[in-house]
């Protein structure tokens, strides 16, 4: 039986009395044609208004999409082939696997999405961090990567780099060389380096501080614990012990309990303890003590030292200028006494101040010839360094006598002290009386001879 009607050219509806039996009517939908007999999944250069797929799986090839308002999308597998979006605005879209080849999207607001698997982009630079530019627009770039190990920024002036792992560092920037530690590095070098104990090292790793925090410069420390500050050449404190940064003479300074101390070690090995001495100390009372940490007789300049091989104390004229004062004394700013160059020879004076205008009530003085008459001159042997002298006084003999030039000890353990040079003045009084008694008795001889 013919068919007298065919969809393609159909301009009414068509009785179904009127198809052929196997419905083999071929009709066109876009530009596919379908027998409706055979079961067609794929159509080709559709325009969908108002479409509804409640189920199964849709693959679409060539699909072009004017204006997509989808309120609720839940699509557990699409395939596009190739997708020309111009607008779409989806509030909620759960996708479990999408497979895009192509899809352009000229503008498409998303409230909400969710990918619950990897997604996979054709476009940008590998390894790049994507980032909004000034136009809001998802943006990539060489100049910020992240590999899943290392992040750094290239490509500028500065080249400076974060790399989270590893001691090997190139450009400028922050480095993170080992657990718990911080570097910074400058022109491809370690410029600072903070390990897990806050110790600092600026060029260098700091070596193995404990307890005392310090900034390490090569072999030089500044550090500090509570309220001691510390200043070390080649080593560190250890929490124990002081051990040697590297094979050589040790120093260090510090400053504790209000005082100032220097201690120096001989030349070590790197590594091991270094044995200080304490070589000066300027206590919390402002005595200076060299070569002791203990003041002798309220000294405030103590200088303990070997006499058989060293010199207590040495003032050094460098320039030998003629008249240069050695040692002065001051009182309140005024000179009073000094151990000064003879011109320039090579012999010294002690000077004692003797000037006029400090005295008064000036007259001759009395007679001392009969009170000399009465001091002793003694021979003995020293206690300490089996000395004998043959002349000399003893202090407790002379005090009596001639008080002035004693100085009693302040305490019974002091000795008591004897300045030979104070004794000038008693003497010159003692001669001059002496030769007026001789210049008398040569006048009374001579006048008798001449009788």
């Amino acid at each position: 039986m013919a068919v007298p009607y065919t969809f393609g050219t159909a301009t009414a509806s068509i009785p179904l009395s009127q198809l052929d039996s196997n419905f083999a009517t071929v009709i066109t939908l876009g530009n596919t044609a379908i027998q409706l007999g055979n079961t067609v999944t794929t159509l080709n250069n559709m325009t969908l208004a108002n479409v509804t797929i409640s189920s199964g799986n849709v693959t679409l090839t060539n699909v072009a999409v004017t204006t997509a308002n989808v309120t609720t999308a839940n699509i557990t597998t699409a395939v596009i082939g190739t997708a020309t979006i111009t607008t779409s605005t989806i509030t909620s879209s759960n996708v479990t696997t999408a497979n895009i080849t192509t899809a352009n999207i000229t503008t498409d607001n998303i409230t909400s999405g969710t990918v619950s698997t990897s997604l996979t982009l054709s476009y940008g630079t590998a390894n790049a961090v994507a980032y909004l530019n000034g136009s809001k627009v998802v943006t990539t770039g060489s100049a910020l990567t992240f590999d899943g190990t290392n992040f750094a920024t290239t490509g500028t002036a500065t080249a400076t780099k974060l790399i989270p792992t590893g001691t090997s560092v190139t450009g400028n920037g922050m480095y993170l060389p080992a657990t718990n530690a911080v570097g910074i590095s400058t022109n491809g070098t370690n410029a600072v380096y903070i390990d897990a104990s806050q110790n600092v090292g600026i060029g260098i790793v700091p070596s193995a501080w404990s307890v005392i925090k310090p900034v390490q410069v090569g072999y030089a420390a500044l550090g500090a614990y509570l309220t001691n500050l510390y200043s070390t050449i080649n080593t560190y404190f250890d929490g124990s012990n002081w051990k040697y940064i590297t094979t050589d003479y040790a120093c260090r300074y510090q400053q504790s309990s209000g005082q100032h101390q220097w201690y120096t070690a001989p030349s070590g090995t790197a590594g091991n303890t270094a044995t200080f001495t304490q070589v000066m100390t300027l206590d919390n009372s402002g005595n200076l003590l060299v070569g002791t940490t203990t003041v002798v007789n309220t000294g405030k300049v103590i200088s303990a030292f070997n006499g058989s091989s060293a010199v207590g104390f040495v003032a050094n004229d460098t320039a030998s200028a003629s008249g240069g004062v050695y040692y002065g004394c001051s009182l309140n700013g005024t000179f009073i006494g000094s151990v000064q160059r003879v011109g320039a020879t090579s012999a010294v004076v002690y000077n004692t101040t003797s000037d006029q205008r400090l005295k008064s009530n000036i007259t001759d003085s009395n007679s001392v010839l009969p009170t000399l008459m009465n001091v002793k001159v003694r021979q003995y042997d020293w206690t300490d360094g089996d000395f004998h002298q043959e002349y000399g006084f003893i202090a407790q003999e002379l005090e009596p006598i001639l008080s002035g030039v004693v100085t009693k000890g302040k305490t019974d353990d002091d000795m008591w002290q004897l300045d030979y040079s104070r004794l000038t003045p008693h003497l010159v009084k003692a001669i001059q009386e002496q030769q007026a008694l001789i210049t008398s008795l040569t006048d009374r001889i001579a006048a008798l001879e001449a009788a």
